[in-house]
């Protein structure tokens, strides 16, 4: 098969799965897989639908598979791995592997991608420890991110008021308006 044709099944499925049509996209990943299965963005997009359709299993063999084919991307796919874990209630895992995005490479590492990459994958950690009743781990990688990307401060804080009283009061950052 042509590289072309491969490229329009991703770009295919990308542009269905902008429109929320997972399954149709979830055929066109799986279509440019078979005309090549050595594309890592064909098995990208396949783990973020089967993410999408909460078939987080198949999700995390696609990621490890995209993982092997693209190492220079394994910040990236270990945040997505990170996602894919938390939201099947694996929080150990998905703590493991945001740990790991920190220190893998990512992909266009320019020094303002970075710093948001690095913003998001703490704000990320932060959910999934507050998700798994670890407060005073999600204020820590709150306070983490916003030492990174001040302007998510409103997020942030948003996320912090979630942790409840006890935490905030037991040590409450100075951008969150203490009640």
């Amino acid at each position: 098969m042509s590289t072309e044709k491969i490229i329009d099944s991703c770009g295919l499925g990308e542009a269905l799965a902008r429109n929320r049509e997972f399954k149709a996209s979830l055929r066109m990943y799986n279509l440019a897989i078979t005309q090549n299965p050595e594309n890592p963005y064909a098995y990208k997009g396949r783990a973020l639908n089967l993410a999408s359709l909460k078939i987080f299993a198949a999700a995390t063999i696609a990621y490890k598979k995209c993982l092997t084919l693209a190492p220079e991307w394994a910040g990236l796919i270990r945040y997505y791995m990170g996602l894919n874990y938390h939201a099947w209630q694996k929080y150990h895992l998905a703590i493991k592997e945001y740990r790991q995005a920190l220190t893998d490479s990512w992909p266009k590492d320019t020094k303002t991608m970075k710093e948001f990459n690095t913003s998001s994958v703490y704000l990320r950690m932060g959910r999934t420890y507050r998700s798994s009743g670890k407060p005073r781990e999600a204020l820590r990688c709150f306070e983490k991110a916003w030492s990174i990307n001040p302007h998510r401060t409103r997020t942030l804080a948003t996320e912090v008021s979630k942790l409840g009283k006890k935490a905030i009061q037991a040590r409450a950052p100075y951008w969150v308006k203490k009640s």
